[in-house]
C-alpha cells in the first residue's frame, strides 16, 4: 500500500511537472491604443486638415509569437469599451478576428506577436473624454500547448512599436510649376538607421497641388526612438525645375507629440528648418540638422505635423 501511495505520489509530481512548472509558459496579452487609423493614407487637395477621423487602431501583443489556424487566423478578440462623450457614458464592443490580412492592411504583426486592429469608436478623438476597457477575451485560434494564454485586464502603455500618425501639410502655391517628392523620417543617429517602417513620402506637383494634405500611419519600434538621439530627416527630390530659382529654400515647420489611451502626454519636438531647392531634374537635397527628440516616449502613438512653404 505505501509502495502504491509513492508510485502515485510520483505520478502526479511528474504530472504537474510536466504540464504546469516544467513545461508550460504564461503567454500574457497585453492591449494598446495606437490612435487615429490611417494606414491607408488620405489625400486632398486641400489645406491643413484636423485629425477627425473616427477609426482607431487597437493593438494587442503576446509574449510569445502566435500561429495562424488553417483559415489564417491567428485570434479572436471580444471586448467592451466605455467611452464617455460629453459626460454621457456609451458602450462600444470590439468583435474581431485577427487574420493575415489584417496585418497586411495594417502594416504591423510581421513578427506574429504584435497586431494592430482597427474599430470605429463612433466619435472624433477631439470628443472622447475618457476611454475605459471593461472586459476583454482573446481565443487564440491555434493554441500552442506549451503555453497558457491570458487576457488583458485594462489598456497598457510601453508597447513594443509605436504608431506614427504623419499629419502632412504641402503649401506650394509659390512653386510655380515645381514638381518633386517630398520624404520624411526619423533617424537613430546612434545606431545610424532610419527608424520609420513606411517613412513618409510625397509626391507633388505645384501646378495643378498648390495646396495638398496627407494623412498616414506608420510603426517604429520603440527602442528606436531614444530621447536626445533621434530626430527628423529630410529629403526633396527634383522632378521638374518648373521655372524654381537656384538658392531658394523650403521651409519645413513640425513638432511632435505623444500620446497614450488617455490623451496627450507632451510635445517632444518642435522646430523649423530649411531644405535647399534642388533644381537640377533627378537631384536631391538633404537635412542634417541638430534638432533632437528631448524627451522619452512613453505614450503609444505620435503625431508627426509637418507644414512645408517656399522660404
Amino acid at each position: 500500500m505505501l509502495v502504491y501511495d509513492i508510485r502515485k505520489i510520483k505520478m502526479i509530481k511528474q504530472f504537474i511537472s510536466q504540464n504546469i512548472g516544467g513545461g508550460v509558459k504564461i503567454n500574457n496579452s497585453h492591449l494598446y491604443f495606437y490612435g487615429p487609423n490611417y494606414t491607408t493614407t488620405v489625400i486632398k487637395d486641400t489645406s491643413v486638415e484636423t485629425l477627425n477621423t473616427a477609426n482607431y487602431l487597437f493593438g494587442v501583443s503576446f509574449d510569445y509569437p502566435l500561429e495562424y489556424d488553417d483559415n489564417k487566423a491567428f485570434f479572436k478578440i471580444t471586448a467592451e469599451l466605455t467611452l464617455t462623450y460629453q459626460s454621457v457614458e456609451v458602450s462600444v464592443p470590439i468583435n474581431q478576428t485577427v487574420t493575415i490580412g489584417t496585418i497586411e492592411d495594417t502594416g504591423i504583426g510581421g513578427d506574429n506577436k504584435n497586431f494592430a486592429i482597427p474599430v470605429n469608436l463612433l466619435f472624433p478623438i477631439s470628443a472622447i473624454e475618457r476611454m475605459v476597457l471593461k472586459s476583454a477575451t482573446i481565443e487564440v485560434l491555434n493554441p500552442n500547448s506549451k503555453y497558457m494564454y491570458t487576457n488583458p485586464t485594462s489598456f497598457e502603455t510601453g508597447g513594443e512599436y509605436i504608431a506614427v500618425i504623419s499629419n502632412l501639410y504641402m503649401d506650394n502655391s509659390q512653386f510655380g510649376t515645381y514638381q518633386g517628392i517630398f520624404n520624411a523620417d526619423l533617424y537613430n543617429s546612434s545606431q545610424g538607421i532610419l527608424t520609420l517602417k513606411n517613412p513618409i513620402s510625397r509626391e507633388f506637383s505645384a501646378g495643378t497641388q498648390p495646396y495638398l494634405t496627407a494623412l498616414s500611419t506608420t510603426w517604429a519600434k520603440r527602442t528606436d526612438l531614444v530621447s536626445s538621439l533621434t530626430r527628423p530627416d529630410w529629403k526633396l527630390h527634383c522632378l521638374n525645375q518648373g521655372g524654381m530659382a537656384s538658392d531658394m529654400y523650403m521651409g519645413v515647420s513640425y513638432f511632435i507629440t505623444s500620446y497614450y489611451f488617455g490623451g496627450e502626454i507632451d510635445t517632444v519636438l518642435s522646430a523649423v528648418e530649411n531644405i535647399p531647392i534642388p533644381i537640377v531634374s533627378g537631384q536631391s537635397q538633404t537635412v542634417v540638422n541638430a534638432n533632437y527628440i528631448d524627451e522619452s516616449i512613453i505614450g503609444d502613438y505620435l503625431i508627426f505635423n509637418i507644414h512645408t512653404y517656399l522660404r
